[in-house]
């Protein structure tokens, strides 16, 4: 039988309350179900005794002599917790463990032993087990600090667990869609490293070249559209991605040993830059254009992108919160203007058990289906981590980690975290390269600094949390950088000056209406022109 969940509350009757989603004094005094297999009774006795009178919990304890025995009690019956000694009349040693491992996999354990062997603990918690404690060394603390500290760590393992499944769903999400494009998708380094991102790509390339490669029109077989004349290196498509350039449409023919009776394709060029405008290399895309296939893989291409950005924003619709926050003293907005119909922009509202506000707002490199899939995989990471970060730059710091090691695609993003105290209107804040600005009642206003670099680049980067204090009549003003870098082509930027003009000229304005404003006036400035980046904003007015 499957055991309680070891961070669920059970009476004694059976009867299953609300999942325990906390240490809360109100239940200091939870039932928690222990099954010990033991066989000596004195060592019995004082397990007894040193969970008898505990003070975070009443221990319901079961005792039996031998494995096989404990084995048809799990079989029968449900505990939070097995207390399992190594050496028994029936079972020794790591054998004993695996084989309640192998019977009851999901049944959290914490190991016993007469034994003061660490590499024998070290052993068991490989295995699995939760804790490994020396039964002469146990002493009531001990014994309850260690439970304590094993249901702690169960509860994460299962977390992390759910997480990695929801992880590699996205990831398996992502390479599905790379897997069953027609286009070369392929990144190039600034130190000229070429790396094909899926089939198609290795059908044109292989697998790459290494850093320093610098002859490609050669490596890769590359003409000019006549098919004969080699390309020149300076016109490579490699070489304009390698130096951070933009391109489209330069058309070109492959032939090598890989496609040996030729193929005419388009290449564009987009590049990877850091949130300091420096140049990371650039992605390369190869389209085939042969005449007879053209018009109607693009027809078809169209309608399939289409269909999934369109069931996309479905979906992600549904991840924004459903309302907006009501606190007394503030006026709380929030809008995602998406450039296309799936956005890669990410707002966020989180209640803290303290009383705290959450304040997220996230911008994913690029737009359409790929950045909307890394929003809600950015999404589902913060939901798990929030809870476990006391301060925005713990959260940064989690996430960056997690999106590091899941993001396979090239993106990165920028994010900013804000808790705001509503009682002392104080704002802690930690920002990933994405700017935030304070608007106080005579105009006058406040760049927040970002406090770190962009998420996504680094494994191992640092975060730091910045404090604010909150006036009546301030407007903080979170803003992604479709707003101000909002253009028609040819023409002038929104910029950040005329948009905080905008704040400070409609401050009377109700957050709702300001956002609306903010964006109606970048849109304007398109005229016709399609967006070229989602537009989103988060306001806080305090009153």
């Amino acid at each position: 039988m499957e055991p309680l969940p070891f961070d669920d509350e059970h009476r004694e009757d059976d009867s299953v309350r609300p999942p325990d989603d906390g240490d809360s004094d109100e239940d200091s005094r939870r039932v928690r179900h222990v099954l010990l297999i033991e066989d000596d009774p004195i060592d019995a006795i004082m397990i007894r005794r040193s969970l008898r009178d505990a003070e975070d919990a009443q221990y319901v304890l079961e005792h039996v002599t031998r494995l096989d025995d404990g084995l048809q009690r799990l079989g029968r019956g449900t505990y939070h917790l097995v207390l399992l000694d190594l050496m028994l009349p029936d079972s020794t040693g790591l054998a004993t463990f695996r084989t309640l491992r192998e019977r009851f996999p999901e049944t959290p354990a914490i190991v016993l032993s007469g034994l003061d062997d660490r590499q024998l603990g070290r052993q068991a918690t490989e295995l699995g087990a939760l804790d490994y404690l020396v039964k002469g060394d146990i002493t009531p603390t001990l014994l309850q600090r260690s439970i304590r500290h094993a249901r702690a760590r169960h509860k994460t393992l299962r977390q992390l667990a759910h997480l990695a499944d929801e992880l590699q769903q996205q990831r398996n999400l992502l390479e599905s869609v790379l897997g069953s494009m027609d286009e070369a998708v392929i990144v190039v380094g600034r130190d000229g490293r070429i790396t094909p991102m899926n089939p198609a790509a290795r059908r044109v390339v292989g697998r790459g070249a290494p850093a320093g490669a610098r002859n490609w029109s050669q490596m890769f077989g590359l003409y000019l559209p006549d098919g004969s004349t080699p390309l020149a290196e300076e016109q490579s498509p490699f070489t304009l991605a390698c130096r951070g350039d933009n391109a489209d449409g330069i058309e070109l023919f492959v032939r090598n040993e890989r496609i040996r009776e030729g193929m005419p394709v388009s290449a564009s060029v987009r590049p990877l830059k850091s949130a300091d405008g420096s140049i990371g290399g650039g992605v390369v895309v190869f389209t085939d254009i042969t005449a007879r296939q053209r018009a109607e893989r693009e027809r078809m291409q169209r309608i399939a992108v289409e269909r999934e950005i369109e069931l996309a924003w479905e979906v992600q619709k549904g991840l924004f919160p459903e309302s907006l926050p009501s606190i007394d003293g503030f006026d709380i907005a929030a809008r995602v203007q998406p450039a296309h119909l799936a956005s890669g922009d990410y707002y966020d509202f989180l209640e803290r058990e303290d009383g705290r506000l959450g304040v997220l707002l996230a911008d994913i490199s690029g737009h359409g289906l790929g950045p909307a899939l890394l929003m809600a995989q950015t999404r589902t990471i913060v939901h798990v981590l929030a809870s476990q970060c006391r301060q925005p730059s713990e959260l940064l710091r989690a996430v960056n980690r997690y999106i590091w090691k899941a993001d396979d695609a090239a993106r990165f993003l920028t994010m900013f975290a804000g808790c705001l105290e509503a009682g002392t209107r104080t704002l802690h804040y930690a920002s990933a390269g994405h700017p935030g600005f304070l608007v106080s009642a005579d105009g006058a206003t406040r760049h927040l600094d970002s406090t770190g670099t962009v998420l996504g680049l680094f494994p191992d980067t640092q975060f730091e949390t910045a404090e604010i204090r909150l006036r009546g009549g301030d407007i903080l003003f979170l803003p992604t950088d479709g707003i101000y870098e909002a253009h028609r082509p040819g023409g002038p930027l929104f910029g950040i000056d005329r948009m905080l003009d905008v704040v400070r000229q409609h401050r009377h304005l109700r957050a709702t209406e300001l956002i609306d404003h903010v964006i109606d006036q970048a849109a304007r400035l398109l005229g016709d022109s399609p967006p070229k980046d989602d537009m989103s904003a988060v306001v806080i007015k305090v009153r």
